[in-house]
């Protein structure tokens, strides 16, 4: 839903929407007692996405989160190099002109908008954090 109403524009006015529902959602995110409230995030523990708690060794966590991020390069290098990349590429260079040859920039757009959203969120859970003492 962020992404169909950011991409109605472009530029910087692109950056300054996607910031200010950033800002809205990070506020809602620290604002929620469940989450600590005012007192602010709490992240003494290792993550736990998708239910299953992390080895409690620093290493093995670690390596865990390169494995992840060779993944996503992987992955993003075959997104790239495929036809869904060279849409993206023909839309940022000539819009029209992808328009033009049947191509419908906006979903193109709006699909890389969800894979980056996705990714990054990905990457802020599998973030190893250390444990207090």
């Amino acid at each position: 839903m962020i992404g169909a109403i950011s991409l109605r524009t472009s530029g910087v006015y692109f950056i300054m929407i996607t910031l200010a529902f950033a800002q809205m959602l990070y506020y809602l995110g620290i604002s929620l007692e469940t989450y600590g409230g005012d007192n602010g995030l709490r992240l003494a523990a290792r993550s736990r996405f998708g239910g299953r708690s992390t080895s409690p060794s620093p290493r093995s966590s670690t390596t865990s989160c390169w494995r992840s991020s060779s993944c996503f390069l992987v992955v993003g290098r075959r997104l790239v190099e495929s036809r869904f990349g060279m849409v993206i590429r023909a839309a940022k260079s000539n819009e029209p002109r992808a328009r033009a040859v049947g191509f419908s920039p906006f979903r193109y757009k709006l699909t890389a908008f969800v894979i980056a959203g996705s990714t990054g969120g990905l990457a802020g859970a599998r973030w190893p954090t250390r444990r207090s003492t």
